[in-house]
């Protein structure tokens, strides 16, 4: 349900900074100049506003831009900062399909060492309707004390068994 190569691997969003192209950059004779940098993984709006400093053609100020960071499907959660050891903690997951199909998709959280699954299930499946998220909630007891590191990854289900998604599937991982 990809329109990518297969070999193409998913990135981790983990770019995140509050502001950017803080620059002075020289311009050529014409007074044009083109940059290019990595777009910050936050999904926004930014606004970019450019002035400009000439000595023959004085003070120039360029009307403001947008660019849109967006992706299309991923998924995000959030742990608190600390909690005991022997509590129980609802720990939720949204996936968010900005596509215009449905998506068959798999979460799977890894096995944490110190910290047990609790009435949950490691694994689950889902139909995400187009331009829609779904919240899963996993319930986490954890065992240790110390940092412990969760992850959760998404995938494609191909094993889904309800039609869901697109007719044609392009490529799987």
């Amino acid at each position: 349900y990809v329109d990518q190569n297969p070999a193409q691997t998913a990135t981790l969003r983990s770019y995140f900074p509050e502001t950017w192209l803080w620059e002075l950059v020289p311009t050529g004779k014409e007074g044009k100049v083109t940059i290019e940098r990595t777009l910050p993984h936050t999904i926004t709006d930014w606004v970019g506003y450019t002035t400009c400093i000439s000595p023959v053609h004085g003070l120039g100020i360029a009307p403001p831009t947008t660019i849109t960071a967006f992706q299309l499907f991923f998924l995000d959660y959030s742990l608190p900062y600390s909690i005991k050891r022997g509590e129980i903690m609802r720990f939720k997951v949204s996936l968010f399909n900005y596509m215009h199909h449905s998506l068959p998709v798999k979460i799977k959280m890894e096995e944490v060492e110190g910290i047990d699954l609790h009435l949950s299930n490691s694994i689950a499946s889902f139909c995400v309707k187009p331009r829609d998220s779904i919240v899963y909630q996993y319930i986490l007891k954890p065992r240790v004390i110390g940092e412990v590191n969760v992850t959760v990854a998404a995938f494609i289900d191909t094993d889904f068994p309800e039609p869901c998604g697109p007719e044609t599937v392009v490529f799987t991982r």
